[in-house]
């Protein structure tokens, strides 16, 4: 505190009503990004105060008042989040709403903070059994976290999350996992307040005295977070109420008491502090310090909000944004009823609050007048003239004598609008007043009801849900397209602009399946290193489905294993080559074929038995009818996933029936005989209990979308999510996977058809005891010995060394650095209009052409462990070497081996960092988005360090180049003939330690603003280097024996670490059941 600091201003506190009473203020927060200050009430009111004066700004109810009062207050850039005891309410800062979340497991709410997500994401607690798990974004419950505590106070420290509990005690929780890492004895009695900020934790609260009574404690406790170790108390003899860290100065803490007393004391030096005395006419019930540091927010016990700053400096926020007010009423004009010549129509009309009698109901309005039915030419062509009229064939999908709604058909068919780009919303955002978001996002959607009152699979056109979407492509690619406005939940879509997306519906039902999923995963985990391998390629496309949580996915891997497979032309399978089948064929050919490879692959067969309906003269009437001539062999598992396909049109009316595709199917059989019951007739077995029945549950189902002349015929998805949930919901939980669209649905809606446009394609039932069983064995049973292989055993002039298992086991505090270069393999297809306008069908394909990965810590910190070179089957139309470095000769065999390049397949560099990714490391880069969508991997936010992002400020909204970060950071010059991988992967190393060394001493913002400044000077770019000054590029330095592993890093010499050895055998040959061999320690 300067020595100016005196009370600025004092206002009453706003009563909740009218005539009522004062009330005491609740909550205390100031906003992170505007001048403002908000508080709440016991009534569950939310309250914004403006600058110095604190003139009010806006206010709401963020719960009603039998929730209580609002408890805690967080802030992000969309608006302000709000606490009650049942409840968690976010709205914009003028106070529009954006949603509200009531769950049955909040019951005792008391605090709340943001997790490793950052604002993104907040964890919730209280008196209660249950922590939740809340997306800011989405608005929705994602996770419950069951707990043995109850808290009442959080705080986010840098790296984790600490609570305070009722009984006194501080937790650590791990911001990723919500696990407890650390606990503390903070004071006997309980905490009555606490703060985290940096590296250090400060609490005030009280001991039991004699006679029970309850006295605060004549000190505040501290608590080292980077060391785990309680520090010595400060002592306070007023005896400590309050207590809140100095935002800016890292170790300096302000204490209060209750009677108004103020101490600034600096934790390493308790002795020295500033005290300074509020006055109030009771006592002082909170305090609150501006993220500036420069103004101190008080409340007491008389229903007052103090504040205190220096007159001169006051002020909130940093670099606050502009308050965003209301704009000013237009001034009306007098209107002169005396002159004969004023119109009546210049008298506005007045607004009611009661119906208007002309405002009659929906139902008693009624059109009349229906147009006659428009009749297509080429039916009036085909028409036979008799003596009394015409006569055709009735080529409607209409029944004899059945209306048709001529209006409806009238209006032209809706499509999906595509949303806009998010580099346009960007720069939307930009140019808006501060703290205002996209119009599109001002009402986001809120949490799904599903009603089921009208059916989308009834409608006579291919509704909007159905209908197949495209992406639309900016000069930036893909990466612009925003998926997020498809998908709300929390399950991901596949992207549709790969070849061979038609398998997108049938991957996704089967990674609904939990029996596939886990034969899927359990054998990646294994050392399969068969690169035609389709099981593999499933465990690695579901991992990366369960670990995007809702965001947009590619099989990319997986479809091009498929085009090369060699048995995929003869069954007609690539897309690329056309052969005229309907694409629901081609899914149904394709299901057989992964089930049949799934039983060469695996142990644990997987049952299949997909035939076409037999083509009887009697129609069958129910659908345990149905299913007997499909099923044929009598010999079924119990184990065993049951996958059906081929409906035969003689049975296409009988998916217009309306309930008559069930969701559970018993099977007995006896004595070679087979019997399939549903509904009234399964349960009824099942009671009785005579007969060995199995039952089978649907975990989902493709259809074939046909959309007519209009629109292209495609394939959707729908899965029971239920099935595959870790806990056994209640009810069916179905969703349609459209590719990357994909939304909640009631049950009637996913097994109701239609004959038009919507007609099923694959069915898998499941067996019902195997629902709900996830299988994450595979994680502990993860196979890594790929990982600590060598092939290059012989080689001394190789580019990497590899890890040793014993000395450098990789784990979840393993940091590596990766970079990967690539080439492109097709060139993009465009659409050329007459107007001279053109349209991007398909974006330029890029492959994985260089790996390379480097130790993030350790005496060889710099020193690659991977660097591999990828074999590339397609045909390579640009190697980009003035960007990527690659040349022909890097990928070609021969030449490859000479220079001592790793060249391998892509299965095996792609399971190298699967491995690592799921032994918990942290991967570390520069503009890391782009590799790891080349790469087809989902690397969690929480295992990604990128320097991008670390000198990044989002207000500048641009991003700076790892060229550029070197020269002005590290004064060095990388990228001046070409670029290395293995030079860009050591260089985002040495960023990131640099980002360390200024966020440790507190000048991170500083030296931000200055790169920025010096980046404004020189456009962003390094000086521009003379010919005579551009050094001639070498390959990548070997490693070989005898000099530091840290100068490694930057001058290019080679580690200390000897060199390692491997066995005989080379990975590219080793059969999938002869185990790999590591390499033995030179």
């Amino acid at each position: 505190m300067d020595g100016d600091w005196d009370e600025v201003a004092r206002i009453p506190f706003p009563p909740p009503g009218i005539r009522a009473l004062p009330t005491p203020v609740t909550c205390l927060a100031f906003d992170i990004s505007q001048e403002l200050l908000w508080t709440g009430n016991e009534y569950g009111r939310v309250t914004s105060f403006y600058g110095a004066k604190l003139q009010q700004y806006t206010s709401f109810k963020a719960h009603t008042s039998h929730d209580g009062g609002v408890l805690q207050i967080l802030f992000n850039d969309k608006g302000v989040i709000a606490l009650g005891a049942r409840g968690v309410h976010m709205r914009n800062r003028r106070g529009a709403p954006l949603w509200s979340i009531r769950h049955d497991d909040m019951k005792e709410l008391r605090c709340m903070s943001f997790t490793s997500k950052g604002t993104s994401e907040i964890l919730v607690a209280g008196e209660q059994e249950k922590m939740l798990v809340i997306d800011t974004v989405k608005g929705e419950v994602t996770k419950h976290v069951s707990t043995d505590h109850k808290y009442k106070i959080m705080r986010r420290s840098s790296r984790n999350i600490c609570a305070a509990t009722p009984g006194g005690s501080v937790h650590i929780i791990d911001s990723i996992n919500f696990q407890v890492v650390k606990m503390w004895n903070a004071h006997t009695a309980a905490i009555n307040d606490m703060d985290a900020q940096h590296d250090f934790i400060v609490t005030c609260g009280y001991s039991l005295r004699q006679q029970g009574n309850y006295m605060p404690d004549p000190f505040v406790n501290v608590f080292d977070l980077k060391n785990m170790v309680s520090m010595s108390p400060i002592p306070f003899p007023a005896g400590a109420a309050y207590v809140r860290m100095h935002p800016r100065m890292s170790t300096t803490s302000i204490v209060m008491s209750q009677i108004g007393q103020m101490h600034v004391v600096d934790l390493m030096n308790p002795n020295t502090s500033n005290v300074r005395q509020a006055n109030s006419l009771s006592y002082f019930s909170m305090i609150e310090i501006a993220p500036s540091g420069e103004a101190v927010a008080l409340a007491d016990g008389d229903c007052s909000i103090h504040l205190w700053g220096s007159p001169s400096k006051i002020h909130f926020t940093e670099f606050g944004r502009p308050v965003e007010t209301a704009d000013a009423p237009p001034t009306v004009p007098r209107i002169d009823f005396d002159a004969w010549e004023t119109p009546l129509s210049s008298i506005g009309m007045p607004y009611y609050r009661e119906v208007l009698l002309s405002a009659w109901p929906g139902n008693m309005v009624t059109e009349i007048g229906l147009p006659p039915v428009k009749i297509d030419p080429q039916v009036l062509a085909t028409l036979q003239e008799r003596e009394w009229g015409f006569y055709g064939k009735n080529t409607r999908p209409l029944r004899r004598n059945q209306v048709e709604d001529i209006r409806s058909n009238e209006s032209p068919q809706s499509t999906l609008k595509h949303p806009k780009f998010l580099s346009e919303k960007a720069r939307e955002l930009a140019k808006s007043p501060a703290g205002t978001p996209a119009p599109e996002e001002i009402f986001p959607d809120l949490p799904l009801v599903i009603h089921d009152s009208k059916l989308e699979s009834h409608k006579i056109e291919v509704p909007e849900l159905y209908q197949y979407i495209e992406i639309k492509y900016s000069k930036f690619g893909i990466d612009d397209f925003d998926f997020g406005y498809f998908n709300k939940s929390q399950y991901s879509g596949l992207q549709n602009h790969i070849v061979n997306a038609y398998a997108n519906p049938l991957l996704q039902i089967m990674h609904y399946t939990p029996l596939i999923r886990n034969i899927a995963l359990q054998h990646a985990a294994t050392a399969c290193v068969d690169e035609m391998c389709l099981l593999c390629e499933l465990g690695f496309l579901f991992d990366m489905l369960d670990k995007a949580e809702g965001e947009a996915c590619q099989a990319s891997n997986f479809t091009k294993t498929l085009s090369y497979h060699p048995d995929s032309g003869q069954l007609g399978l690539r897309e690329e080559e056309p052969h005229g089948a309907p694409l629901t064929l081609v899914l149904q050919q394709l299901a057989r074929f992964l089930l049949r490879q799934m039983s060469q692959n695996y142990s644990t067969m997987v049952f299949k038995n997909i035939q076409s309906f037999g083509t009887d003269s009697q129609s069958p009437a129910a659908f345990e009818e149905v299913i007997p001539p499909l099923l044929r062999n009598p010999r079924i598992s119990t184990n065993f996933a049951l996958a059906i396909s081929n409906f035969g049109t003689e049975h296409r009316h009988l998916w217009a029936t309306p309930g008559w595709l069930p969701e559970e199917i018993g099977i007995i059989v006896d004595n070679g005989n087979f019997f399939c019951y549903e509904g009234e007739d399964l349960k009824l077995h099942l009671q009785r209990g005579i007969h060995n029945i199995t039952v089978y549950s649907l975990t989902g189902l493709t259809a074939n979308i046909d959309g007519g002349k209009q629109q292209q015929s495609h394939l959707v998805a729908m899965a029971n999510v239920a099935h595959s949930a870790p806990a056994t919901p209640n009810k069916s939980q179905w969703y349609l996977f459209n590719d990357f669209h994909v939304k909640a649905i009631p049950t009637k809606e996913a097994l109701t058809f239609n004959t038009s446009w919507k007609t099923p394609s694959v069915i898998i039932y499941q067996v019902k005891s195997a629902n709900n069983r996830l299988d994450s064995s595979w994680k502990q049973n993860l196979d890594a010995r790929l990982l600590y292989l060598d092939l290059l055993p012989a080689r001394g002039d190789k580019t990497y060394q590899t890890l040793s298992r014993d000395h450098e086991p990789a784990g979840s505090n393993t940091v590596v650095a990766i970079d990967t270069e690539f080439v492109k393999i097709a060139q993009p297809e465009v659409e050329m209009h007459s107007d001279g306008n053109t349209k991007i069908i398909r974006p330029t394909v890029h492959a994985l052409a260089r790996t390379s990965i480097v130790r993030g810590s350790g005496m060889d910190e710099g020193v690659p462990f991977i660097d591999d070179y990828i074999l590339i089957n397609e045909k390579v139309v640009d190697y980009l070497t003035s960007y990527s470095g690659i040349t022909p000769e890097d990928l070609d065999k021969t030449v490859a081996a000479e220079r001592g390049h790793n060249l391998v397949p892509l299965k095996i560099a792609y399971k190298k960092i699967w491995i690592l990714l799921n032994l918990g490391c942290k991967f570390l880069g520069h503009g890391l988005k782009q590799d790891f969508r080349v790469i087809n991997i989902y690397v969690p936010r929480a295992q990604v360090i990128d320097t991008s992002d670390l000198f990044f400020i989002k207000e500048r909204l641009r991003k700076l180049s790892l060229q550029f970060l070197a020269h002005t950071i590290l004064k060095e010059d990388i990228q001046l003939h070409t670029h290395d991988s293995i030079e860009d992967a050591r260089t985002a190393l040495r960023l990131y330690r640099k980002y360390q060394e200024y966020a440790e001493a507190g000048i991170l913002e500083t030296m931000l603003q200055e790169i920025y400044a010096k980046g404004l000077a020189s456009n962003f770019k390094p000086p521009v280097r003379t010919a005579a000054g551009i050094p001639v590029r070498t390959d990548t330095p070997p490693v070989s024996d005898g000099a530091g592993a840290k100068a490694g890093m930057g001058t290019g010499t080679a580690p200390s670490t000897p060199s390692r050895k491997s066995g005989p055998s080379a990975l590219a040959l080793t059969p999938i059941s002869t185990p790999l061999r590591e390499s033995s320690s030179g």
